[in-house]
């Protein structure tokens, strides 16, 4: 598993002593580097640098190969940052067999952990299976101070395990698919806390923002444990990958992954409590079942007033999307990953018509 440690760091010191360590960064992120390099070169045998000048890094094949190309005789590749930064270099670290590290600069997403790199390939949105990072390094005034939006964008990150949970409880009911109780549960008391001390984190409180980046962490441990993404990605997370692919393919910058999960969330909570309405739970065996799923799932409107403290979007119109490009999302949005979903769900019983004007008119 990774070690993470908190602001002295002395593990992973340990862990690259006299080794040749390269360190990428991005220009917004480059800054902290400062923060341990003199440790750093102290403790290393030799430290070399990346810094990529984009303002909002697309982890591309261009990425990849000049990470590729720098880490040519490369013991250790540290990455200072959080989604993008993270993700290349887990990537390029498994391929090329060696160990990476991760500084997290931000609480705005939970991959720091995960045994899965997202990246953009040929223009189209993949999740590649890595190795998890050796070392996960933490400063708690560096994440308390991060941009509020990158600190609403974890808490929405958070907030779609609620979907992605039921979600897999869903397919558990319909196809009889495996819950890794452990790791179910693991993400689940992770949620909680997060709501529980949302108060705290709207207010940028470090104790409030700590408990926001353990759940963070703790994705990547559950993820881990179960094998696969179930844990924490399901059919909001769907979505967003659809609208990642529509950014990248009009060459715009792509909104806070975080961000548009919360979203997500909203649509997802929608289709299900539609789903009771359906002649397809009505007629369905395991009806009880599925209607205690869709009880247990949190009010959108008491999301929404979260949401709105975090300083999270409420709507899909202010990610400067077009409507027919959210109505897209919607009926194909399952096609982002073979997974089954509530998505899945509405498309094999064909019931997007039945709810798509609600949609639009509550959350476009």
């Amino acid at each position: 598993m990774t070690n993470i440690e908190y602001n002295n760091y002395p593990i992973f010191y340990q862990n690259i002593k006299n080794k040749k360590v390269l360190v990428v960064s991005d220009i917004n992120t480059n800054p902290f580097v400062m923060r341990f390099k003199d440790e750093l070169e102290r403790n290393a045998g030799s430290v070399s640098y990346l810094m990529f000048n984009d303002k909002d890094l697309i982890p591309d094949n261009d990425k990849i190969d000049r990470i590729k190309e720098k880490a040519n005789d490369i013991d250790y590749i540290l990455g200072v940052g959080s989604g993008s930064i993270n993700d290349l270099c887990k990537y390029v670290a498994s391929i090329n067999n060696i160990k990476s590290g991760i500084f997290a600069t931000a609480p705005s997403m939970d991959g720091y952990l995960s045994k899965g790199s997202a990246l953009m390939l040929n223009k189209k949105k993949v999740t590649e299976t890595v190795n998890m990072p050796s070392d996960c390094l933490v400063d708690k005034e560096v994440i308390a101070n991060a941009p509020k939006m990158l600190i609403a964008s974890g808490f929405g990150d958070i907030i779609g395990k609620y979907t992605c949970l039921t979600d897999w409880r869903l397919s558990n009911i319909i196809n009889n698919e495996e819950v890794n109780q452990e790791a179910f549960d693991m993400m689940e008391h992770a949620l909680n806390d997060t709501v529980s001390n949302y108060k705290l984190i709207s207010k940028y409180d470090s104790e409030g923002v700590s408990f926001l980046m353990n759940a963070l962490l703790v994705a990547g441990t559950s993820m881990a444990l179960a094998g696969n993404s179930r844990p924490a990605s399901g059919s909001e997370h769907h979505q967003s990958h659809y609208l990642e692919m529509y950014f990248v393919s009009i060459d715009k910058p792509i909104p806070s992954h975080g961000l548009k999960v919360a979203l997500g969330t909203l649509v997802s909570i929608e289709l299900y409590n539609h789903l009771k309405e359906t002649t397809f739970l009505k007629n369905h065996p395991k009806r009880k079942e599925i209607i205690k799923l869709i009880d247990a799932l949190p009010k959108t409107q008491d999301l929404l007033k979260m949401y709105k403290e975090m300083g999270c979007y409420t709507r899909f119109r202010e990610l400067n999307i077009p409507k027919d490009v959210f109505t897209s999302m919607i009926y194909n949005a399952y096609k982002v990953r073979d997974r089954y979903t509530i998505l899945t769900l509405y498309h094999n019983e064909s019931l997007y018509d039945s709810i798509i004007d609600k949609l639009v008119e509550k959350y476009y």
